[in-house]
Parts: structure tokens; sequence; C-alpha cells
């Protein structure tokens, strides 16, 4: 006795989706329950000699061992909290900023705002990166559309110090719920 096409169709499509369903989606970040005036404004890192781990896009920190080089220039980056724009009415803007104590040869890194979604972060918005040569300060920007939902940024990038080596930075923010309304 043979299966209707149809039949096998559908039966196929629901073990398929009830499979998936039982493996389970990323963990979704929760929304803070503290504004974030009262957390820190952002979050920092140092540029370090070993690159981050590019094996999972949405995930910007540093995946490997604890390097041993840090910038000599003494370069942070830092990816602020997402907030309202200012300039522009219904947009959300993520600003990642380079810091260094001297000017060093290269500065360069981009900023990405994220939000949450059933299967985990997604990638939203324009982003507006920034490289500069013999600067000490920078700063990329991310903006969307405003949206009731938990967005973060991300960024990352690099510096070419002065010893002439180049040295990696990633950042996450803390995540809020519907920035707009701060």
């Amino acid at each position: 006795m043979s299966i209707p096409r149809t039949l096998l169709l559908t039966l196929l499509s629901a073990t398929t989706t009830i499979g998936l369903l039982t493996i389970g989606a990323p963990q979704v970040a929760s929304a803070s329950t503290t504004p974030p005036a009262a957390q820190a404004t952002s979050n920092r890192a140092g540029y370090t000699s070993t690159p981050w781990s590019e094996a999972s896009p949405t995930e910007a920190a540093p995946t490997e061992a604890a390097p041993t080089a840090v910038s000599p220039s003494g370069c942070m980056q830092y990816a602020d909290y997402p907030h309202r724009s200012t300039s522009a009415d219904g947009r959300v803007n993520g600003k990642v900023r380079a810091v260094c104590q001297v000017t060093v040869p290269k500065i360069s890194h981009s900023a990405q705002l994220w939000e949450t979604r059933w299967w985990g972060w997604d990638r939203i918005g324009i982003n507006q990166p920034f490289s500069a040569a013999w600067a000490s300060f920078g700063r990329a920007m991310a903006n969307d559309w405003c949206r009731n939902n938990t967005v973060r940024v991300t960024g990352n990038g690099y510096v070419i110090d002065r010893d002439s080596r180049t040295y990696y930075a990633a950042t996450v923010s803390v995540s809020v719920k519907n920035p707009c309304t701060l």
C-alpha cells in the first residue's frame, strides 16, 4: 500500500517542526528591570593582540584564552546602551566608541544593533562604521526604527598601535527593553 504524497509531506513537515521545537532555540536575553540610567552606561573592552572568535556572528565578546599583550596606547572600546535618537524622531541609536590615551596610526570599528526574536538575537538597522588614521578617538553608530522589543548594540574593531601591531576589541552593551521610551 502506498501513502499519498500530500499525506507523506504533511507528516514529514510536522515531524521536522516538532523536532526543531524539541531541540530548542538559543536563549533570548531578558529585559532589564533597572532603567539604564541606574546601570553602567556602557560595556568596555581593552584592545588586545588576540582577535575574537568569529564562530558566531551574534557573539561579540572574546572567547579565546586571555591574551598576553594589551594596546600600549591604552586604547579601550565602549558599547553604550541603545537609546532614542535626539536628532531623528522614531529612531533608536547605538554607539560604539574607541578611546586611546594618545594618537595611534589607525582606528577602525563598527556598531551593530540587535533585537530579540523567538530564535535569539537578530541583526537590525544601519551600520555606520568608523575608520581614521592618526586619531585617539572614534565613534561608530548604528540606527534603526524604534521597536517595542529588547535591543542591544555590539561593537568590534581594531587599532594599529605605535608598535605597528594590530590590537582587537569587541563589546556588547546592556540590553534595553523598548529603548525609545527612555
